[in-house]
């Protein structure tokens, strides 16, 4: 019986995504879709986008193919750390466009 592996990249995105949606709760952000382009705007890159409902553009967030991969993992607490302090910054600039 084969068995499908997940790729860490996949498992880091995974984590992203559930920090996005935990910090976006805890911001009073009302995020309304994420989707990733993967590959964008170069090689290894990723690249989270979100919708906020009231808002007038697209949030997003940048991520290097190291930084999705260490998330996966939960002793990489300073990369972690980081991709949360991104997606923070990103939120926020989506509240000053909100409206």
């Amino acid at each position: 019986m084969a068995t499908t592996q997940e790729m860490p990249a996949d498992v880091g995105k995974r984590w992203v995504e559930e920090a996005c949606r935990r910090l976006a709760g805890e911001h009073n952000v009302p995020v309304t879709n994420l989707r990733w382009k993967d590959d964008y705007p170069g090689a290894f890159l990723y690249t989270l986008y979100f919708d906020v409902q009231d808002a007038d553009h697209t949030g997003s967030v940048e991520l290097t193919l190291r930084q999705v991969e260490d998330c996966r993992n939960p002793a990489k607490q300073a990369a972690r750390t980081g991709v949360e302090d991104n997606i923070r910054s990103s939120l926020r600039n989506m509240l000053a466009h909100r409206g």
